[in-house]
């Protein structure tokens, strides 16, 4: 067995309880992902096509890898129980 196959199967449960929001964010992402392509080729003529696409891939999959990790650490906080506040003690 894998030592990756439990931290698959807990990621699984937690986009499986968050799939709505999964789909939302993902299409947000998508949107603007398209956005800065269109953009880029619009702007640009054949040879500047092949960069556009370079750079908007350049760019574009570090940001969607960075949603994804904080989506994950964020379901993940929220499974959780909060931590009990630090005991206060009055000051004389």
């Amino acid at each position: 067995m894998s030592p990756t196959s439990g931290v698959i199967g807990e990621a699984w449960q937690l986009y499986k309880t968050h799939w709505r929001h999964l789909i939302a964010l993902s299409f947000v992402v998508y949107v603007a992902v398209a956005l800065i392509g269109a953009l880029l080729t619009a702007a640009l003529t054949w040879l500047g096509v092949l960069i556009a696409l370079f750079v908007s891939g350049t760019l574009t999959a570090p940001f969607i890898a960075v949603v994804l990790t904080l989506l994950y650490f964020r379901l993940r906080a929220a499974k959780e129980p909060a931590a009990e506040p630090a005991p206060t003690t009055p000051t004389p």
